[in-house]
């Protein structure tokens, strides 16, 4: 950030991107009370084995098959890292959802730095990416951990 903006900004471009994640936070917090749904979270939690360890036999596994027909090992690896750590706590697998959503604001607030937005520029962007309704099921279904 500190490339783009003269140091003036600086502050003014913190604090407009706390301003937009405490804003996305709130539109989401709710759905750290959410349990997990029978919908598919079975197939990819409860019933997959790859997750119930992190030995090289699972772990290869999880980059070599394919989940309900679906190619994504770093989401089958993120939710065996969880269930390594915590079981299946699922407002652990929601507060990942929701960091990593927040992360992606950051990042769209960056690039519209980066693409010579003002500062207020990108934080609308970030802030409409962030809180847009497109998203919701990205953030508050664990599953759908892949889409964010």
């Amino acid at each position: 950030m500190s490339k783009f903006l003269p140091s003036s900004s600086k502050i003014r471009a913190f604090f407009l991107l706390a301003f937009v994640v405490v804003i996305v936070c709130g539109a989401f917090f709710s759905t750290l009370q959410n349990d997990f749904v029978f919908w598919d979270d079975d197939v990819h939690l409860y019933e997959n084995i790859t997750l119930r360890s992190l030995d090289y036999e699972h772990v290869r596994n999880i980059f070599t098959e394919k989940v309900n027909k679906l190619y994504i090992p770093l989401t089958t690896l993120s939710f065996a890292l969880e269930y390594h750590y915590f079981g299946y706590d699922p407002f652990i697998y929601h507060l990942n959802n929701l960091i990593l959503h927040v992360g992606v604001v950051a990042l769209i607030f960056w690039l519209g730095l980066s693409l010579g937005l003002s500062a207020l520029g990108s934080a609308l962007t970030a802030l409409l990416f962030g809180i847009h309704p497109m998203h919701v099921e990205s953030v508050a279904w664990v599953t759908e951990r892949k889409d964010v």
